[in-house]
């Protein structure tokens, strides 16, 4: 490029701009044009699937009035044309408790031993509630945790930022039912799932999917929760409160219209929980590999002692799936539990009872972990039939959670809808090697591994971690080693 510069002095401190043109192929142009469309197609795509679903709402404090018509057919019924009017009026407060939308909370109320770097968080049974409270103008949920000694709570953000939780955070509830990722929330972790099904969301379901109820939208999703999780950074063998308030824009106490109830003054949600030792299973695993294992003496009942103490041990224990969690995405009325496995838990006594009989001494645990080896001894020969591991802290984990079950009756089978307890954590034996049973106690602080004659090799024992279906929190541990021992260790 060769610039001339005038020197006449209507020239001076004049500005001079200067531009560059690239000349493309029209092959690469094309290229470009498609690459553009497609990426924004994935990114629309994207949000689409990561943003709530429109659902239409009852506005507050209005009158309602409710058609319907229907058609008599059947035998010995005269077939006509019959309708029904029902009229309504709704509340102009929003609801005062989050208990008719709650599925479940992590960890339950009162748990006292939660690993202290899970999450903590709720889960909503839909996002129905949060559509009503956006109905209120200037409404906002304040959560707070606060720890029993009144000391600071604090987390971090996905920004690195510091989190003031015992101070309590504002939100909007139509900021929280929108997950894209223009609109991500640092200070919390939400996820959309399949929600509990009932007979009556079914046939919505087919209703919608066979036409029959134009209006409502084919693409609308009926059964769909939320899980909201807070980043806080907790701390061991503390006591937490999680407290979830209706505020106004500034933070003040909602005012409620309407008449004082029983459940006046009470908090939107609020629960109670410890936290133990351990941070996650890894950490557990690390406490259960210090100790020397030490070495007990079966005493031998029978000319077969291994298989009578799996005999004892059939006989007090039940089998039980890991995970019975009930879901019917595709209204195909089963599906598949979330998590296969199955264990066998004894109730605590009977369990305590048993090795006490088989080794003929009482074995009160006097450290934080520990771990054995059963050992069966002849004339010649020494070999371990089983290993024990006992813990303070629960190797096998539940939580409470709402599930659908199926409950046969003299008319059928019917589904109900009930609160209890999912197993989170549990030692493996399909991902443990060289062990042919597993046996738990109800509260999981111990377990009974029988050993497999015929293997050769490392004999490792696993314990398993998941985040149930209504729980979908982001950080469990899975499968993680809990002991790795060489089998020639285990004879003499």
């Amino acid at each position: 490029v060769r610039l001339t510069w005038p020197t006449s002095s209507k020239f001076d401190h004049q500005k001079i701009l200067f531009g560059g043109i690239k000349f493309l192929s029209t092959d690469e142009l094309e290229r470009v044009t498609n690459q553009t469309a497609y990426n924004g197609a994935v990114l629309e795509e994207l949000e689409d699937y990561l943003r709530a679903p429109m659902i239409p709402v009852l506005e507050p404090n209005s009158k309602y009035e409710l058609t319907t018509r229907w058609n008599t057919v059947g035998d010995d019924i005269v077939p006509g044309d019959k309708m029904d009017i029902f009229r309504f009026s709704t509340t102009s407060d929003p609801p005062r408790r989050l208990e008719p939308y709650l599925l479940a909370t992590l960890p339950a109320a009162e748990e006292q031993i939660h690993p202290y770097g899970h999450m903590t968080g709720f889960s909503l049974s839909s996002g129905d509630v949060l559509r009503i409270l956006q109905k209120h103008p200037g409404l906002r949920l304040r959560i707070s945790v606060t720890e029993d000694g009144n000391n600071r709570v604090v987390g971090s953000d996905t920004q690195g930022n510091v989190i003031v939780w015992s101070d309590g955070l504002l939100f909007d509830p139509a900021q929280l039912l929108v997950l894209d990722i223009k609109a991500d929330i640092p200070s919390i972790d939400r996820t959309w799932f399949n929600a509990l099904p009932s007979p009556l969301l079914r046939a919505l379901k087919q209703a919608i999917a066979q036409g029959k109820l134009d209006c409502i939208d084919n693409t609308i999703k009926l059964d769909q929760g939320l899980w909201i999780g807070l980043r806080v950074a907790l701390q061991p063998l503390l006591g937490y409160r999680v407290r979830v308030e209706l505020v106004d824009a500034v933070g003040a106490p909602w005012t409620f219209q309407e008449t004082a109830r029983d459940d006046e003054g009470l908090p939107f949600l609020e629960w109670h929980f410890r936290t133990g030792v351990h941070a996650d299973l890894a950490e557990h695993a690390e406490a259960l590999k210090r100790p020397v294992m030490r070495s007990r003496r079966i005493r031998a009942k029978t000319d077969a002692p291994p298989h009578d103490l799996d005999l004892e041990l059939t006989q007090i224990s039940r089998l039980v799936s890991v995970s019975d969690e009930y879901r019917d995405p595709d209204l195909s009325g089963v599906a598949p539990p979330a998590n296969a496995d199955e264990v066998y838990l004894a109730p605590d006594q009977a369990m305590e009872d048993l090795l006490n009989s088989w080794l003929d001494e009482r074995t009160p645990m006097t450290t934080e972990v520990e771990t054995w080896a059963l050992w069966e001894v002849d004339k010649l020969t020494a070999k371990a039939a089983a290993i024990v591991v006992r813990s303070r802290e629960p190797l096998l984990r539940r939580t409470r959670t709402a599930k659908i079950v199926k409950d046969a009756t003299d008319a059928g089978s019917a589904e109900i809808l009930k609160l209890d307890d999912i197993i989170t954590r549990y030692p493996s034996l399909k991902t443990s090697s060289g062990i042919s049973k597993l046996y738990s106690n109800s509260s999981g602080t111990c377990t009974i591994a029988l050993l497999d004659p015929a293997f050769k090799g490392t004999v490792v024992l696993r314990a398993n971690e998941y985040a149930a279906h209504y729980l979908p929190y982001d950080n469990p541990v899975g499968p993680h080693d809990l002991l790795a021992i060489s089998s020639g260790e285990l004879q003499r």
